[in-house]
């Protein structure tokens, strides 16, 4: 089933702070406050907080107060725009190409 992993990193009072939306690794500041050194997929660090990605997009940087995608997940392929847009149905990998979407690796289950 699906599950959902909270990463956090021990506190003085011996408790666990969580470390923020989308960290995977933190520290805390003299504050107590979680500082993320390390995001996951998905999400761009800056100043110690992860931030969400556009849609589909695995690692993205900020650019002119925009995030700007640098890498599609698997199921997605990068147009022109640097937008990721989902592979067609079935299909695991895929590239742009003028013309659009193009297959490239389908997967098929067979039920017997």
């Amino acid at each position: 089933g699906n599950f959902l992993i909270f990463y956090s990193v021990l506190n003085s009072q011996g408790t666990c702070t969580y470390c923020g939306k989308g960290c995977v690794h933190c520290s805390l500041d003299f504050r107590g406050d979680p500082v993320c050194s390390y995001c996951d997929s998905g999400y761009d660090l800056i100043d110690g907080k992860c931030y969400d990605c556009p849609s589909g997009c695995s690692k993205c940087h900020l650019e002119n107060d925009e995030f700007i995608c640098d890498e599609c997940f698997s199921s997605y392929a990068m147009n022109p725009e640097k937008n990721c847009i989902a592979c067609p149905d079935y299909c695991n990998s895929c590239d742009f190409n003028t013309n659009g979407i193009q297959k490239i690796n389908l997967k098929a289950q067979i039920r017997g």
